[in-house]
């Protein structure tokens, strides 16, 4: 799965908004990033390949949409924990848990990245 690419014809011309957005985007390029570090199972690929596109649809079509971030955080609330944790198809690879995580954050503070910087792997 490749990274998202932050694309001009994004920016809303309103920094704060703009700001975000960016901030959604590499926060979602950090959770893809650390897939690609870590074996992981297929249902956590599809997921984050599902936020992309639906991200990237978002900002192609109304990046100026107030509640784009509610509208990929809310998918994501919603898939996690994927069904397959805690049974023999889960890899063990703590995606879901960093998913989790930084979902949590990032409902407590809009302009916080989701991104792994500092974490283990």
């Amino acid at each position: 799965m490749k990274n998202l690419r932050w694309k001009t014809r994004y920016l809303t011309g309103q920094g704060t908004l703009d700001q975000q957005n960016r901030a959604l985007v590499e926060c979602l390029n950090g959770l893809i990033t650390a897939t690609k570090q870590r074996e992981h199972c297929q249902e956590i690929e599809t997921l984050l390949e599902e936020i992309a596109t639906t991200l990237e649809g978002l900002l192609a079509d109304a990046p100026e949409t107030a509640d784009l971030i509610a509208k990929v955080r809310g998918p994501l609330l919603d898939a996690l924990p994927l069904p397959t944790r805690k049974t023999p198809a889960c890899r063990k690879c703590d995606i879901c848990d960093l998913a989790e995580q930084k979902v949590a954050q990032h409902i407590h503070s809009s302009t916080q990245c989701l991104g792994i910087a500092g974490e283990k792997t």
